[in-house]
């Protein structure tokens, strides 16, 4: 297999985007930086991958507090005084939630979810994805 960002073998380092093309992981990187101001698109196919990027929104700018981060794995969200709110797997492909780990606003508490959780609470999920202010825990 080929990288063909440099042209070369890929023996290690190597990264599959969501739409299944591969490069080693320092090409890729370069080629975000390159296009940092551009949507993120894949090297081959120019097609969205802004997840394989991450996507990182902020509360407030100035003090960098950060309020989300988006990847190819899934969503890290962050309470407004800066500690966890959930990491969340999602398979990007079904655009399903997966598994991940709930937390209470001071982080001395942490939920594991478990297939039950996400068969049966899949709205409340959802919500906690989107709404800031919301919190299953």
């Amino acid at each position: 297999m080929t990288c063909s960002i440099c042209l070369n073998e890929i023996t290690e380092n190597n990264y599959t985007t969501l739409c299944g093309h591969s490069f080693h992981k320092n090409c890729l990187s370069r080629w975000f930086n390159s296009h940092i101001t551009d949507t993120a698109t894949c090297p081959m196919c120019r097609g969205n991958i802004i997840y394989d990027r991450g996507m990182v929104e902020y509360w407030n700018v100035d003090h960098m507090l950060i309020k989300k981060i988006i990847d190819v794995k899934g969503e890290t969200m962050f309470y407004q005084n800066g500690n966890l709110k959930h990491v969340i797997s999602i398979d990007r492909i079904t655009n399903q939630i997966r598994g991940g780990i709930i937390y209470n606003e001071s982080n001395t508490y942490k939920y594991e979810l478990t297939n039950n959780d996400i068969t049966y609470n899949t709205n409340q999920l959802n919500r906690q994805l989107q709404e800031d202010d919301y919190s299953i825990v």
